[in-house]
C-alpha cells in the first residue's frame, strides 16, 4: 500500500486591489468632449476679444509733433531748377577704324545741365547711333518746357532724348520708336 504524502496547501488569500488615491484635480487632466469644445471656443474667440480690447483701450490717435526748423536748414533746402541744357555727343569707340563695323558709329550721349545759381552738372544718358542735337531755343509743348532735344536716326532706329521741365520737375526721357509698329517706348533717365 502506497501512502501518499500530501503537502498541505497554503490557504488562498484573496488579492486585494489597492487603488491609487486620486487628488482633487485629477478629473481636470482628462480629455473629454466638453474639454475639446471649450479649447476650440477659447482658441477661436480669444484673438477677437484681444483685438476688441485693444481697440477700446488704445489711445484714439497720436498727435503729430511739430519740430522747429532752423533757418540754416531752410537755406540748404533751396528750390533748384534746371535753366539750360547743352548736349555732349562723342564717339563711344574712337579707336575702331573699320567702316563696316557698326560699333564705330556708336555714340555716348551726355547732358550738361545748368541749374539756377550757375551750377553745371553732366549726366551720362547712354548710347545711341546717328545722333544730332537740336538747336531750337526752349519752347513749350503740351505743358512741358522743352530745354533740349537730341534726335538719333540710324538703320531704321529712331531714338530721341528730350530734356524738359514739367510741374516743377526736371526730366530727361529716352523715347524709342519701334520700326515694326511705330509704338513709342519711353524711359525716364533722369528726374529731379
Amino acid at each position: 500500500m502506497e501512502t501518499s504524502q500530501q503537502t498541505p496547501k497554503e490557504p488562498e488569500v484573496p488579492a486585494v486591489q489597492i487603488s491609487p488615491v486620486e487628488s482633487w484635480h485629477a478629473p481636470l487632466n482628462k480629455v473629454t468632449l466638453v474639454s475639446k469644445i471649450l479649447a476650440g471656443v477659447v482658441f477661436v474667440i480669444l484673438p477677437f476679444v484681444g483685438f476688441w480690447l485693444g481697440q477700446m483701450y488704445a489711445p484714439s490717435s497720436v498727435a503729430p509733433v511739430a519740430l522747429p526748423i532752423s533757418e540754416k536748414v531752410v537755406d540748404v533746402v533751396k528750390k533748384v531748377t534746371a535753366e539750360q541744357v547743352s548736349w555732349n555727343i562723342e564717339l563711344a569707340n574712337p579707336t575702331i577704324t573699320d567702316e563696316d563695323d557698326f560699333k564705330k558709329y556708336q555714340q555716348v550721349i551726355s547732358a550738361n545741365v545748368t541749374f539756377s545759381g550757375g551750377n553745371l552738372e553732366r549726366y551720362s544718358l547712354g548710347f545711341a547711333y546717328g545722333c544730332v542735337a537740336s538747336s531750337t531755343a526752349p519752347f513749350i509743348d503740351k505743358g512741358k518746357k522743352i530745354l533740349g532735344i537730341v534726335n538719333c536716326y540710324f538703320a531704321l532706329s529712331d531714338i530721341q532724348f528730350v530734356a524738359y521741365l514739367q510741374n516743377e520737375r526736371f526730366i530727361i526721357n529716352r523715347n524709342e520708336v519701334s520700326a515694326r509698329d511705330g509704338s513709342i517706348e519711353t524711359t525716364v533717365l533722369l528726374e529731379m
